[in-house]
């Protein structure tokens, strides 16, 4: 079993389609399943990798927000995934400085987020303005911003900068297989007959609604063109989307085995729970958590053996 390795490209010329790594090495299949993520978006501020996971967090979580409750902190952006992190803090201490490089939210943030921060006096916004350093030890102690319209810079005691910058896909490997929108997400489904010039599904039959331009290569979460970005898993749980990724290829009475097997999964412990779905992830392949309750040769099926 391989827990990670780097991924040079996918050779898709032909089936069984092949992962090929970095080490020469190739993963036949006759199925892709792509879940790779997307890479949040870092702005260019000295010191920032220091400080990650030390003061600088690209995600508001429960656990974030109860590590300083009664601190002022800083978020950066602009855009909805700002807002549902702003709305999230509770702040009965401390003030909450918003940090925006446009000039106002409404071109990027929804109408409902806008209001609900309006509302909200411990928060504090800064149009046009963005981080320009980050000073501090072992932990995250001072934050210097500036504003773009008048040129002055604010130094402040701030321990907690939460980034909310957005994300993008790292879909280079891709290139030539699969049909990206203009910002490199994976088009899936009906997705491949809109949203590009000349059609790019090459089969007689729609595609699958997760289906890539690649037939039998599928795709799905934060890599998929058009997915709200907001939990970066993706578990398969019951026989409902495991059929979706299998059916195209799969006679019916190897559906129905499949279906057996899983019945049979949940009411006994002879079919274990197998970790088999490959994963992408920062352009590396990873068994992860995917878990489908299948027996051994169906699990072939996945991998291409």
């Amino acid at each position: 079993m391989m827990l990670a390795h780097g991924v040079a490209r996918l050779d898709c010329d032909r089936r069984p389609y092949k992962v090929v790594l970095d080490n020469g090495n190739r993963l036949a299949a006759r199925a892709i399943v792509i879940s790779t993520g997307a890479q949040y978006n870092k702005p260019r501020i000295p010191n920032l990798e220091k400080f990650e996971g030390q003061g600088v967090y690209y995600g508001a979580t429960y656990m974030e927000s109860k590590l300083c409750e009664k601190e002022d902190i800083v978020v950066v952006g602009g855009g909805n995934s700002a807002g549902q992190a702003l709305c999230s803090f509770r702040r009965p201490q401390g003030k909450v400085h918003t940090l925006v490089r446009s000039g106002q939210l409404s071109d990027t943030m929804s109408r409902y987020l806008i209001q609900r921060i309006e509302e909200n006096p411990a928060i504090e916004l800064h149009f046009k303005t963005e981080i320009v350093d980050l000073e501090g030890d072992a932990h995250l102690e001072r934050v210097t911003w500036r504003s773009n319209a008048s040129g002055e810079t604010s130094t402040n005691e701030i321990r907690h900068v939460f980034i909310m910058a957005g994300a993008s896909p790292r879909t280079n490997w891709l290139s030539g297989c699969l049909a990206l929108d203009n910002k490199g997400f994976i088009l899936t489904g009906r997705d491949l007959d809109t949203a590009t010039e000349t059609p790019v599904w090459p089969l007689a039959r729609p595609p699958q609604m997760l289906e890539t331009s690649l037939p039998d290569g599928f795709c799905s979460w934060d890599v998929r063109s058009g997915n709200v970005k907001r939990v970066a898993a993706a578990v398969v749980k019951d026989r409902s989307p495991l059929a979706l990724f299998i059916a195209p290829w799969q006679s019916f009475r190897e559906k129905a085995a499949v279906d057996q097997a899983l019945r049979d999964a949940r009411s006994s412990n002879t079919v274990q729970t197998a970790r088999v779905l490959i994963t992408i992830s920062d352009v590396r392949v990873r068994w992860t958590g995917i878990y489908l309750a299948i027996s051994s040769s169906f699990s072939s099926l996945f991998i291409g053996q």
